[in-house]
């Protein structure tokens, strides 16, 4: 093989296999940049049924996630990280209550996400909700 044909061969070899990173980067930007996606949590229906969805896989979001409607408007959803900081335990909606409660320690949070009671300090984090068909979504990093 001559050089010529080599470096061709380079080339050609370089370029397919770039070619799904710049087809990622160009079909969706906003995952190319800032690193995060939206992950299915369950179904409308599930929600409905179970009145909160909990994602504690971490392996397939870094966070775990809960998943709401917003008690004043239940045509509006609210998402918040899961994880208490205080060991890391998920926490679950109570509806009666209006709060989420950790299954731990007991550890209380306002449905904005601040700590109403201890042993946790930290609130539980904002997550952005996306309704698609039938199928709820939340972003995750």
């Amino acid at each position: 093989m001559n050089r010529r044909d080599f470096l061709a061969w380079i080339g050609v070899g370089g370029l397919a296999s770039s070619l799904p990173l710049a087809l990622a980067a160009t079909t969706s930007p906003s995952l190319a940049q800032s690193g995060s996606r939206f992950i299915t949590v369950g179904t409308l229906a599930q929600l409905d049924a179970q009145g909160q969805l909990l994602v504690t896989d971490t392996r397939r979001a870094p966070k775990k996630a809960i998943v709401i409607r917003d008690p004043a408007d239940r045509t509006k959803f609210l998402g918040r990280t899961a994880n208490c900081n205080h060991e890391n335990c998920a926490v679950d909606w109570k509806a009666k209550d209006n709060s989420f409660k950790c299954k731990c320690h007991g550890a209380r949070f306002a449905l904005n996400g601040s700590v109403i009671q201890g042993p946790a300090t930290q609130p539980l984090e904002a997550l952005e909700v996306r309704i698609e068909g039938q199928n709820v979504l939340v972003r995750v990093s």
